[in-house]
């Protein structure tokens, strides 16, 4: 016979277990239960969305579906009330309903993206709102340690995030689509987080320029919504004015002359080794056409790394623009993988020596001869 685990052993191997597991463990064994909330809880990904919230892939979600089948309780109650005195029930037939307030909570059951799921009619009374904070509460309530890979909260439709109170995460991922994220960084241990690795918005505001927390993430990415009339110009300024190691403009494609404009920004600014922008670019021909311009505008040169990057594809030279003795921006095109249909501008700057001159193909004139010449 195996021997049971210690109480040490059995706190490591919850807190490391997958977390909807350990839910489905917890609420199975009464003994889990009673030590579940005190032991720290570990989310790879957690998401809110509308009504919504995915824990690790798995969806707990409550919707309301136009059309939706009778309970057998309520086929068989149903048919009973239509017998008359005499009259046998041998069968029952679950007939579909019109329903517009009857809410249900769905339950994902795998780990992949099939539509497989659990469905459940919430008792009567029982609005989203309550039901979404009792979910929570369950879920995330009273817990002193909650560790999460990445925390998306992308809602858009509802005012009110209906959470457990005192709830505090620990992240270094924070993504928050339209939402603000000074109120959002309420349910953040704040020390523990610092300094944060990624933070993705949908939407700025002037006062992020001045949040510390805000301007302590290393990388800032920012995603363009088409809803918003020439973004071309409302992420412009945005891009310009950040001073994040890392900034990513993702779903967007700013002209050449803002692209140099972003350049000479860097190059005046004076941004230090491993800094960089990443933009999104139209295609190839545009691509060529801007690296050239880079080059006759800032007197870059057309190079290769000394030793090739293998975490992604290469497509374009790379323009190298001196910046101090130890030093350059360089300007290239690149795919994350092979197959990646996408191609990103990338504007760095690095030390001296990572970047060697190549010599540029020259392209040889042709010339006419005709045959009662020659």
């Amino acid at each position: 016979m195996v021997d049971p685990l210690s109480y040490p052993s059995l706190k490591l191997v919850l807190e490391y277990l997958e977390a909807n597991k350990r839910f489905s463990l917890a609420s199975r064994c009464s003994v889990i239960s009673g030590i579940d909330k005190i032991i720290p809880l570990r989310i790879a990904a957690l998401r809110f969305t509308d009504n919504e919230i995915v824990i690790n892939e798995i969806s707990f979600k409550f919707d309301d579906p136009f059309i939706v089948r009778e309970t057998e309780e309520e086929a068989v109650e149903r048919s009973l009330k239509s017998l008359k005195s005499g009259d046998i029930l041998l069968d029952y037939e679950r007939k579909y309903i019109k329903l517009t307030d009857v809410i249900y909570f769905k339950l994902s059951e795998d780990y992949t993206y099939k539509w497989i799921f659990s469905v459940r009619r919430l008792p009567e009374k029982i609005t989203v709102n309550e039901a979404m904070r009792k979910l929570t509460s369950y879920l995330l309530g009273q817990r002193e340690k909650i560790t999460v890979g990445t925390v998306n909260i992308l809602n858009t439709q509802q005012n009110v995030l209906r959470l457990p109170p005192n709830l505090k995460l620990r992240t270094q991922k924070l993504g928050v689509g339209k939402n603000d994220i000074s109120h959002l960084s309420k349910i953040l241990d704040i020390p523990s987080c610092l300094p944060m690795n990624i933070i993705g918005t949908t939407a700025w505001r002037e006062a992020y320029f001045e949040d510390s927390f805000i301007q302590s993430s290393t990388e800032i990415r920012l995603v363009a919504l088409k809803y918003i009339n020439d973004y071309s110009a409302y992420w412009f300024p945005v891009v310009m004015r950040l001073q994040n190691k890392y900034v990513k403009m993702e779903n967007l494609c700013f002209s050449g002359v803002r692209i140099r404009t972003i350049i000479k920004n860097m190059i005046d600014n004076r941004r230090e080794v491993g800094n960089s922008v990443i933009l999104d670019c139209s295609g190839e021909r545009f691509l060529n056409r801007l690296l050239r311009k880079v080059k006759e505008r800032f007197g870059g040169t057309v190079g290769t790394f000394k030793e090739i990057p293998e975490n992604v594809v290469f497509v374009s030279d790379i323009v190298s623009i001196p910046l101090d003795f130890d030093k350059e921006l360089i300007v290239h095109g690149f795919k994350n993988t092979c197959s990646d249909k996408k191609i990103r501008i990338l504007l760095a700057v690095v030390g001296t020596g990572m970047v060697v001159p190549v010599e540029e193909k020259k392209v040889k004139k042709r010339s006419f001869r005709f045959p009662w010449f020659s």
